[in-house]
């Protein structure tokens, strides 16, 4: 029987052979493993066994330095051949296929700073080579220097694939696809991993609305294991952040330890799973300085309470010697505040507006604690008032003796008026929002009233000064005068006469009012509008006139018309005896 194939080279990775190879050493070997025939590839690269007894026999290619076997189109790359020789048989196309073999490295590090670069390389890493039906081919552990090499590896499709050290997760994909030529060396197919890391940020609430508004510096945060111990100390930097690296999957907490005088916005401790290689980065805190606020108002109706806010009034901060340690001033609403106040005892002090002056105390002692709030330390404040009344004298005594609404008062400085207001139905007046200054009030009179007092007061009013009192009292006309009566006929009156009827008869001849006289022998008519009038008396009983009985009488405003007098009498019987 004879034997016979050839030994090619696989150029381009389809599994075929491309070249004859030259001088190939190919050997027979019967079932026992002896070798009974050796031979070479000639020029063609064909070998050949002739004179083969029958028999079981192992076909074995020596592979020339540098190559490898090479996958057959069936997916084989064995460099031998197993067959079973009967008598006279011919076995041809026992062909072997080689190539050059190529390798695979990389490496595995780790990333210590966060930015995606590994930093340090990671011993002992297990990685696995694996072929494109998904079986591992070869298996490698990284060395001191976090490189891994597969060498001798077939021209093929790979998957380089890397199991992660304990507690370590995965900054790259870990796994890398390689398409491998023939006698290609494929390097850099790295890994980048990571231990867990816990970060965050530690910021000042400065406007006292819960958030953070501006970065912290220094100041210390914890990390405690699960049994409460702490591990680690960290502190922020420029930008507030803190950072601690390299931990195992676990559970965790972080507390931050305050600085100097800040107190807390947020929980003071924040618990943390981590996972296997987790960033969690969002472990923030937010602390606060102490706050002092409050408001300043303007009591605008004299009641002793704020009922409009002041701006710009201008707010100072004192320590505890006495110092002006910071100045604001209110804004649209009235309102002020101090931030970043550490522990202590202040005065709050407000300096009024020209022309204000206090209705409450305008300095306030407060005590303020580590990050503490304290709010509502308001002020109120007024400027000048000017009020008073204006009654109608009723009764003829120059004091008033009832409210007058309605009544014009006019507010003057500098002879130019400034302000008018009428009276209410209490007979009150008020000007409000006054500064300090030199002023007049005038009243204007109602129709037909005249003055009792002064009809302009001079007023001189200091800096949130209330000049109450400036009343008025006005009054109409009065008419008024006596009856009596004449008893020794000398044509006066003698004795007053009471329940003498008296009428009051206007220019058109009606009669507006009438009244009798008192036990006095008086009468009067009061509340009278200027005009012309007649008062006309009615004789008692069995009188007769001494005077007319009617009286013409011209009334101005509010004038008083006295001795409007009558004298009547009864009748006289007179003689003479002579001796």
């Amino acid at each position: 029987a004879s034997i016979a194939g050839k030994v090619s080279r696989d150029d381009d990775n389809d599994g075929s052979g491309d070249r004859n190879l030259v001088g190939i050493t190919v050997n027979l070997l019967d079932q026992n493993g002896n070798t009974v025939a050796t031979t070479v590839t000639d020029a063609n690269g064909n070998y050949l066994f002739e004179d083969v007894t029958p028999g079981d026999y192992t076909i074995v290619q020596e592979n020339s330095p540098n190559f490898v076997d090479a996958r057959d189109v069936q997916g084989a790359n064995d460099s031998q051949i197993e067959l079973t020789v009967g008598i006279g048989e011919n076995f041809v196309g026992q062909n072997f296929i080689d190539e050059i073999p190529g390798s695979i490295a990389g490496s595995v590090s780790r990333d210590d700073d966060r930015d995606g670069d590994g930093d340090s390389f990671l011993e002992g890493v297990t990685v696995e080579l694996i072929n494109d039906v998904s079986d591992t081919v070869a298996t490698a552990t990284t060395d001191a220097n976090g490189e891994y090499l597969f060498a001798d590896v077939t021209p093929g499709d790979y998957q380089v694939k890397q199991t992660n050290l304990t507690g370590y997760g995965d900054v790259t994909a870990n796994v890398v696809a390689v398409e491998l030529g023939i006698g290609e060396t494929s390097t850099e197919n790295n890994f980048i991993d990571e231990l867990g890391r816990i970060g965050g940020n530690v910021k000042s609430d400065d406007d006292d609305n819960g958030t953070g508004d501006r970065n912290l510096e220094n100041v210390t945060v914890e990390l405690l294991d699960s049994n409460g111990d702490v591990i680690a100390t960290a502190l922020t930097n420029t930008q507030g952040n803190y950072e601690f690296t390299d931990l195992l999957a676990g559970d965790y907490q972080v507390r931050q330890i305050n600085l100097t005088g800040y107190g807390d916005v947020t929980d003071t401790v924040l618990d943390v799973t981590l996972g296997a290689g987790e960033s969690i980065s969002d472990r923030n805190f937010v602390d606060e300085l102490g706050h002092i606020s409050g408001n300043v108002q303007v009591d605008d109706d004299d009641d002793g309470t704020g009922d409009r806010n002041l701006e710009n009034v201008t707010v100072e901060l004192l320590d505890n010697n006495g110092d002006v340690v910071a100045t604001t001033t209110t804004n649209t609403q009235g309102d002020y505040e101090f931030s970043g106040v550490v522990p202590g005892n202040y005065q709050v002090r407000q300096v009024n507006l020209t022309g204000y002056g206090d209705v409450t105390d305008t300095v306030l002692d407060i005590t303020i604690g580590a990050g503490e709030t304290v709010a509502n330390n308001d002020f109120v404040d007024e400027l000048g008032h000017i009020s008073g009344n204006v009654k109608s004298d009723d009764d003829d005594n120059d004091t008033g003796d009832t409210n007058l609404a309605g009544v014009t008062v006019e507010l003057i400085a500098d002879g130019n008026i400034i302000s008018t207001t009428i009276t209410d139905g209490s007979g009150d007046y008020q000007f409000d929002d006054l500064l300090p200054g030199d002023y007049q009030v005038r009243q204007i009179n109602l129709t037909g009233y005249g003055d009792v007092t002064d009809t302009v007061l001079d007023i001189t009013i200091g800096a949130g000064e209330t000049s109450i009192g400036n009343d008025f009292v006005d009054e109409l006309g009065h008419i008024s005068g006596n009856v009596k009566s004449d008893d020794d006929d000398n044509g006066t009156g003698d004795t007053n006469l009471a329940g003498v009827t008296v009428e009051l008869i206007d220019s058109n001849g009606n009669v507006l009012s009438t009244t009798t006289t008192d036990v006095d022998g008086n009468y009067e008519f009061s509340d009278i509008l200027p005009g012309n009038y007649q008062v006309r008396q009615t004789n008692l009983t069995g009188y007769g006139d001494v005077t007319p009985t009617t009286v013409n009488i011209n009334l101005g405003a509010g004038e008083t018309n006295t001795g409007n007098d009558f004298v009547d009498e009864l009748g006289h019987i007179s003689g003479n005896v002579k001796s």
